[in-house]
C-alpha cells in the first residue's frame, strides 16, 4: 500500500531561495545533521509504531530518506508525517512525500521541503519527530530485535532511488544516522493447555477435540494446542494428552509443564492469559 504523493511536480529550487547563509552555524562551521530511527516492542500479530528523529545544528529546510526492514518479519503498515510537521504546534511542509513498500520493496521513503520560500525552518539543536512508522508484526516472527535501516536504494519506479540526506540552507548534508529496531517479545504459553487455565488435563482433550471438529472457536494460542510441536493439530495432540496423563505416555514438547516460549513459532500465540 502507498500513502498518496503531494506535489511532486513542485519539488524545485524554489525551496532553497535566498538561503545561502543558513548552512553555516552561528560560529561559521558547516553544519551537521543526525538522523535516527526509534525503536520499539511488540508481540507477533502485533505492531509497533516507529518515530524518525532529525536534528541539526543548522536551521532544517528539508531532508530525505528510505527506511527498510526484514520483510519475512515486519511489514510497514503506514507511514505519516510527526508531530514536528503536523498541527497542532507543528510546521506543515510545503511538500511532502510518503511511500509505503514502494515498488514492492519493503520499507518507507520519505522527500519533504519545509517551506518553499524559507520563511519556516525546524530550528537547530533540537530533536524533531519528524516521521511515525507502523509495522506489522509476523504472527510467526522469531524473538528479538529486528533492525530498521536508512538506504538510499528504495525508490518508485521510474524514479531513481531516494537518497538519504538533511537540507540546511543550500547545503545537502549527510547526516550520522541511527538504525532503529522493533523488539518482538514472544508470548509465553503451557504446550497441551488448550483452554490456557494453567494446567494440562482431561479438559484440554476434550477442548482440543471439540475444535478439531468445529464444534468450538479457535483458540488465541495456536502453539498451546500442537501438542507434540509438528507444526499441525489433529486428532492425535488430543489423544497424546490422554496418553500422557493416563497411560504413560510421554509429555507434550517444551515449554510443558511450566511457561515458556516456543524455540521456533511455527503456528503463532497471540495470547496466552495463565502466563505472564
Amino acid at each position: 500500500m502507498s500513502s498518496p504523493r503531494v506535489g511532486v511536480l513542485i519539488f524545485t529550487g524554489l525551496a532553497f531561495f535566498g538561503m545561502c547563509a543558513a548552512s553555516l552555524t552561528a560560529d561559521g562551521q558547516l553544519a551537521t545533521a543526525t538522523l535516527a530511527a526509534g525503536s520499539g516492542i511488540g508481540s507477533p500479530g502485533g505492531q509497533a509504531a516507529i518515530p524518525v528523529t532529525i536534528s541539526a545544528t543548522g536551521a532544517i529546510d528539508g531532508f530525505s530518506f528510505g527506511l527498510t526492514q526484514n520483510a519475512s518479519r515486519l511489514t510497514a503498515l503506514t507511514a505519516v508525517l510527526g508531530p514536528a510537521l503536523a498541527l497542532p504546534g507543528g510546521i506543515v511542509p510545503a511538500f511532502g512525500s510518503i511511500q509505503v513498500n514502494p515498488g514492492g520493496s519493503p520499507g518507507v521513503i520519505y522527500g519533504v521541503v519545509i517551506d518553499f520560500f524559507a520563511v519556516a525552518q525546524l530550528p537547530p539543536a533540537v530533536v524533531h519527530t519528524v516521521a511515525v512508522v507502523t509495522y506489522q508484526i509476523a504472527l510467526l516472527s522469531p524473538g528479538g530485535a529486528t533492525p530498521l535501516t536508512f538506504t538510499n536504494t528504495l525508490s518508485v519506479p521510474p524514479s531513481p532511488p531516494v537518497e538519504v540526506f538533511v537540507v540546511v540552507g543550500v547545503d545537502e548534508i549527510a547526516p550520522a544516522l541511527t538504525s532503529g529496531s522493533v523488539t518482538v517479545v514472544l508470548e509465553q504459553f503451557i504446550r497441551g493447555d488448550v483452554n490456557l487455565s494453567g494446567a494440562v488435563n482431561l479438559t484440554d482433550a476434550v477442548n482440543l477435540l471439540y475444535r478439531i471438529v468445529g464444534a468450538a472457536p479457535q483458540g488465541t494460542c495456536a502453539e498451546a494446542d500442537d501438542i507434540d510441536g509438528s507444526g499441525s493439530v489433529n486428532i492425535g495432540d488430543a489423544i497424546a494428552i490422554l496418553g500422557h496423563l493416563y497411560i504413560g505416555g510421554p509429555p507434550p514438547d517444551a515449554p510443558y509443564p511450566s511457561c515458556g516460549t516456543a524455540t521456533a513459532p511455527i503456528l503463532g500465540c497471540l495470547s496466552s492469559s495463565n502466563c505472564p
